[in-house]
């Protein structure tokens, strides 16, 4: 199981820490190996542990927290909707990314 998720509040976001959260406290996309093998081959994922010094990879638990950061990958991904147009999992990883930002927490990737 492949888990993108952005905790609701900052408070959720440190009980994730501990795996203390409700589900009700999170936005989570569960990716099964077809959505997750379609977002990899998009190269965005690639391109965002370049560009933000991450490593998204399958097997590896990362995350995007700070606010610059989280605005650096909102742009990453919105390019690359703009120049292939973008699949499903792809919208669905920037809308995640929005929810970020307007929560003021995070991206957690559990691959």
């Amino acid at each position: 199981m492949k888990l993108i998720t952005v905790p609701k509040t900052p408070e959720a976001m440190e009980r994730l820490d501990f795996d203390q959260c409700s589900p009700e406290e999170l936005f989570e996309v569960e990716l099964n190996q077809e959505q997750f093998d379609q977002l990899w081959n998009t190269g965005v994922l690639d391109r965002l542990n370049e560009k933000l010094g991450l490593m998204i990879d399958d097997y590896e638990d990362e995350s995007i927290t700070t606010r610059t950061k989280l605005r650096n990958a909102q742009a990453i991904v919105a390019l690359q909707l703009a120049q292939e147009g973008g699949t499903e999992v792809v919208q669905t990883l920037n809308k995640l990314i929005e929810k970020a930002i307007e929560c003021r927490t995070g991206v957690f990737f559990y691959f």
